[in-house]
């Protein structure tokens, strides 16, 4: 991570906003790590989404994620990630 901001910052590419999404976590709580992350790159947002089983599944099926129910742990994430950075959801928070 901190080779692609690195990377981004030298390239002087701009960016409105920077989002770190923590993939496959299997705690609900953010990593001591993800706080230092976000104030070396700068980002306004740190979110992580769940392992989870189902998406697993669909993805080995081949699947598409838009079939998964908004109440799936990993929906429900990126509906969140989506929310805090000022996106309009569909998960009825926020439209």
């Amino acid at each position: 991570m901190r080779r692609l901001s690195a990377l981004a910052q030298e390239m002087k590419i701009k960016v409105k906003q920077l989002a770190l999404v923590i993939n496959r976590s299997r705690s609900e709580n953010l990593p001591p790590l993800a706080a230092a992350l976000k104030a070396e790159t700068g980002a306004s947002l740190v979110t992580s989404l769940a392992d989870d089983e189902e998406l697993r599944r669909l993805s080995e099926d081949g699947g598409c994620l838009q079939t998964l129910p908004l109440a799936n742990p990993v929906v429900a994430g990126i509906d969140r990630l989506l929310f805090e950075a000022g996106v309009p959801t569909v998960g009825g928070r926020q439209l």
